[in-house]
């Protein structure tokens, strides 16, 4: 008992340092609002007034910056603070503050899931909030930093999967949803769950019906996603030809 409650302290101090260090003085440093930044806050202010992003597109998937084309999922996470707190720094960083800070407790569940031990599992945690990468990223606009809170909940429930099968559809959501946090997600996340496959498919096997289920729901997302790059390509395309 003593032990645990001594995990808990450590775990709850770990996180609330990932917190200061990742939401304090956010509207100000870093001190330069970028122009992607000011990309994604204009089209969330955007969308939350009209339902159209700068260009009139409806709810978009994909989003058309400076001649490029993002996830909008960011975006979309960022608009219930800009209703809160309004159009500011603050409110267009904060979505990627707390994901930083939610990958902590996330990642000590991951590691004492696969390594059984306390001390690991806090190790781990300490490490992510302590993180420069982390915490440069988490102080930014920056959709990228929702890939490792997604993926690491998705590999959470996968492992727990092994114990309670149905978890296996919660990881794929999770996988699913990866794939529209970043671009580089398009491509790691299948291989990665291809060698999953490969290397667990004789406990995946033992729940068939589930496993079917959890591979049809990725490859929704997974298509789904294909669809509207193709779409979003042709008419890229289309409007160079026209000009």
């Amino acid at each position: 008992m003593k032990l645990k409650l001594n995990s808990n302290f450590w775990l709850i101090a770990i996180i609330v340092l990932a917190a200061v260090l990742r939401i304090c003085w956010l509207e100000e440093a870093p001190n330069t609002f970028s122009t992607d930044e000011a990309s994604n806050g204009y089209d969330a202010y955007s969308i939350l007034l009209t339902q159209r992003d700068r260009y009139g597109n409806l709810l978009p998937i994909l989003l058309q910056a400076f001649n490029d084309s993002r996830e909008s999922l960011y975006v979309f996470l960022i608009i219930p603070f800009i209703k809160l707190w309004g159009l500011n720094e603050f409110s267009v960083r904060f979505p990627s503050a707390l994901a930083g800070v939610l990958t902590v407790p996330i990642v000590y569940c991951l590691a004492q899931e696969l390594f059984k031990k306390q001390k690991i599992a806090l190790f781990a945690a300490l490490l992510v909030a302590i993180s420069p990468w982390s915490i440069y990223f988490s102080r930014l606009a920056f959709r990228a930093n929702l890939f490792p809170l997604v993926f690491c909940l998705g590999l959470l429930f996968f492992c727990r999967s092994w114990r309670k099968p149905y978890y296996l559809i919660f990881s794929s959501l999770c996988f699913g949803i990866s794939l529209h946090t970043y671009s580089a997600a398009r491509v790691f996340v299948p291989f990665f769950l291809l060698g999953l496959l490969a290397i667990c498919y004789r406990r995946l096997i033992k729940s068939p019906f589930i496993t079917i289920v959890s591979i049809i729901t990725f490859l929704v997302f997974f298509y789904f996603l294909l669809a509207v790059l193709a779409i979003s390509s042709r008419n890229n395309k289309a409007s160079r030809n026209r000009y």
